[in-house]
């Protein structure tokens, strides 16, 4: 049986310091925290 494909329409980003997903945000800033959030689709450094 295959996983359920649930990826999201749009981009998806995730907080640095609470690690909310928030899908389109309007900032770049947490609603929940107010920190920094990151494009989760973009490919960065190890």
């Amino acid at each position: 049986m295959r996983p359920a494909d649930t990826a999201p329409e749009g981009e998806l980003y995730e907080c640095f310091d609470c690690g909310r997903r928030v899908e389109d945000p309007e900032t770049a800033r947490c609603e929940g925290c107010g920190g920094r959030l990151r494009n989760l689709g973009k490919p960065r450094d190890l």
